[in-house]
């Protein structure tokens, strides 16, 4: 789970859908959150009482260079039934993957760049995150193994 955009807004302040969705998750779940700067993350998160979670996965570990790598790491300690992030693009390419994915986007807290009905972006964005869903149903749809 994306600690920013799902939990904590831009300026900070928590989000309240993201905070209920983590303690749902968190009752039967390992949840581990991926962060920007682990530090500041995690004095954020004991700020506001949350300090019940598995781990921190922050820019720290080998060969990061974003939001997808740090994933790829996680993976590679174990399985990962679910990525929580509010980045359509970042989405898109797990689902590639067959990790399965829930984009969180609160239209009151969502970064303008994450936004499919963006000024900025447009719907690309969230078109692809569907072709992308469309053409793993039509395979698997497809497989005759699967019949």
């Amino acid at each position: 789970m994306f600690i920013d955009g799902v939990l904590r807004t831009s300026k900070n302040a928590p989000i309240q859908n993201g905070l209920q969705l983590y303690r749902t998750l968190n009752e039967t779940n390992r949840v581990l959150f991926m962060s920007a700067d682990k530090e500041k993350d995690d004095h954020w998160l004991r700020q506001h009482k949350i300090n019940k979670f598995d781990d921190i996965v922050g820019p720290d570990i080998p060969s990061y260079d974003g939001a997808y790598r740090q994933v790829e790491y996680v993976r590679g300690l174990g399985p990962v039934e679910m990525v929580v992030t509010p980045d359509p693009e970042l989405a898109k390419a797990l689902i590639s993957d067959g990790i399965t994915v829930l984009v969180f986007l609160n239209p009151v807290y969502t970064d303008d760049r994450y936004r499919p009905d963006s000024i900025k972006k447009g719907f690309k964005a969230w078109a692809e995150v569907v072709d992308e869903i469309e053409r793993q149903q039509e395979a698997h749809n497809e497989d005759r193994r699967l019949q």
